[in-house]
């Protein structure tokens, strides 16, 4: 590693997460951390990056799916939501009902 290149924080981050992932290749943690990265940073652009070097061929369904913070999380099944009452669909899937997912605006 040369030190000039990772001197600033994103840089550095960038390759914690590339070497995170080389590292815990296989065992489904990806996701969690770019979650977890966006949460701490209140914003979706590492997200958002990684997920469209991976599908490339869909950017501006990754980008509209994504740029708001409640798209990084999944839905609940709509099964779940009829046992629970008091459970609410995560609101970037809308509510859920007839299994249907699409955006709603609140």
């Amino acid at each position: 590693l040369v030190y000039n290149n990772y001197r600033a924080k994103s840089s550095m981050q960038e390759l914690v997460l590339d070497e995170r992932q080389r590292e815990l290749m296989f065992e489904g943690k990806r996701w969690y951390d770019l979650v977890r990265c966006s949460r701490r940073d209140g914003n979706t652009n590492i997200l958002t990056k990684k997920a469209i070097q991976k599908y490339s061929d869909n950017i501006s369904v990754v980008q509209s799916k994504l740029t708001k913070m409640d798209g990084i999380y999944w839905p609940y099944n709509i099964d779940e939501l009829k046992v629970n009452k008091n459970l609410k669909q995560n609101s970037a899937f809308g509510s859920g009902e007839n299994g249907d997912y699409q955006k709603t605006t609140e």
